[in-house]
């Protein structure tokens, strides 16, 4: 697993590809993309870990939720289980993150779109 060192030069954000802000608050120490809504703690184990284009636990690919485009998405996430995947393709720029699927129960099947979301529970 990569070590990220304080101190060095910030990590870049795998949505973006563009180094992470540095910020500090009340003495917490934070990564920032500002560009992509998204932030992690220095210390997280997740910094740097990110595999671009691929699924952390199966490593598969990760494709685009949107059933016209092929692209492959880049994924950001954290170890409290928030996580963004983003489509490179400035013509989709399909977004999915944990924030809008409250539960994660919900099961859709490749290429059928979000408007077939059933409850997986």
């Amino acid at each position: 697993m990569p070590v990220h060192i304080i101190g060095e030069k910030n990590p870049e954000c795998p949505l973006c590809n563009k180094p992470f802000d540095f910020q500090e608050y009340i003495g917490n120490q934070f990564y920032v993309c500002h560009k992509d809504k998204v932030a992690i703690m220095v210390d997280d184990p997740m910094v740097g870990v990110w595999n671009k284009h691929k699924d952390l636990e199966s490593g598969l690919e990760i494709e685009c939720a949107n059933p016209k485009c092929k692209e492959k998405m880049n994924m950001f996430c954290r170890s409290d289980g928030f996580m963004k995947a983003v489509c490179p393709n400035p013509r989709c720029g399909a977004e999915v993150s944990t924030e809008e699927m409250a539960d994660g129960s919900y099961v859709v099947s490749p290429g059928e779109g979000t408007d077939v979301l059933k409850d997986g529970s």
